[in-house]
Order: structure tokens, then C-alpha cells, then sequence
């Protein structure tokens, strides 16, 4: 019996710490892809990238004309060439060659979505690390002991919403919804 008791009394025990700790935690959401499209920064930086992703564009355009010239020249000596005429080191040559280019045109395509990747992240991590602290800030300011993104929630009080807060913080135009 005594245990019994023991055992309910150290249960409510926990019960009650457990509360008292959680009415101190208050919990706050915010939407940092909102926040960052609400910046008058990121439009910069978005055409920054834009431009440098065109450039890895006309490059693989280039590679691709050369590559259609490639397979033309291919085609037509197979074609226009008696059967009798036709010399097979020439043959494997321009074959080897549309292959090499081929295999070229894969590497770079893979390099420039690597390379524009690096460059997107360089020009918008100094955005979201202005973010991060500004949601930090507010955060304190509101006495706000978590901020969770927005994206991982399935319901959410609108008075616990960051967001727009830390928009008008950092300069950036909020959306009426």
C-alpha cells in the first residue's frame, strides 16, 4: 500500500512539473520561403543567378549544335559515301568523335546544375542567415522559447505566426491574405 501511494504521489509529482514547465514554453511558427520571397534583396540576387544560369545555358547550346553537326556529318559520309568507298577508320572516327562529344555534353550538364546549385547557395545563404537571426530576434523580443517552420505543422494558431513580423523586420513587403 505504501508503495502504491509512493508511486502515485512521485507520478503527480511529474505531472505537476511537467505543466509548470510547459506554461513557461511558448511556441512560435514562421515561413522562411515566405519571409525570403518577401525580401526586396532576393529579387536581386534571383536575377543574379538567372544571368549566371544562362550562361552555363548558351554553353550547352553550343555543345548541342556541335553535337547535331557531329551526328550530320556521320549520317551524311554513311549515306553519300559508296558502300565500296566508305573507309572504317574515318567511320569510327566520326562515330568516336559523336560519342565523345556525347559523353562531354553529360558532364557539363551535370557541372552546370552542380555549379549553379553552389552559386544559389552562395547568393542566398547571407539572406537566410539574416533571416535566421531575425527570427531569433523576434522570437526573444515575444518571449518565444521554440520557433518551429511553419511547413511542419498541420494546425496552428495565427497569433503564434512570425512571419510578417519578421517580414516588416527586415524591410520586405507583407502580403495581405
Amino acid at each position: 500500500m505504501k508503495k502504491q501511494l509512493l508511486t502515485i504521489f512521485a507520478f503527480a509529482l511529474i505531472l505537476i512539473a511537467t505543466q509548470a514547465q510547459a506554461q513557461d514554453t511558448k511556441v512560435a511558427y514562421a515561413d522562411a520561403d515566405s519571409i525570403l520571397r518577401a525580401l526586396p534583396e532576393t529579387a536581386a540576387q534571383q536575377k543574379k543567378l538567372e544571368a549566371y544560369a544562362k550562361q552555363w545555358e548558351d554553353q550547352l547550346k553550343k555543345l548541342e549544335e556541335d553535337y547535331k553537326a557531329k551526328i550530320q556529318d556521320f549520317t551524311e559520309y554513311q549515306k553519300n559515301t559508296p558502300k565500296d568507298d566508305i573507309i572504317p577508320k574515318i567511320l569510327q572516327d566520326k562515330a568516336q568523335d559523336v560519342q565523345t562529344l556525347e559523353k562531354r555534353i553529360q558532364q557539363e550538364q551535370q557541372d552546370a546544375q552542380r555549379d549553379v546549385q553552389n552559386k544559389e547557395q552562395q547568393l542566398l545563404n547571407p539572406l537566410l542567415e539574416k533571416i535566421r537571426k531575425s527570427i531569433d530576434e523576434t522570437a526573444k523580443e515575444k518571449g518565444y522559447s521554440f520557433v518551429v517552420p511553419s511547413n511542419v505543422l498541420l494546425y496552428a494558431d495565427p497569433a503564434h505566426d512570425l512571419t510578417n513580423m519578421v517580414i516588416k523586420k527586415l524591410g520586405g513587403t507583407v502580403k495581405e491574405n
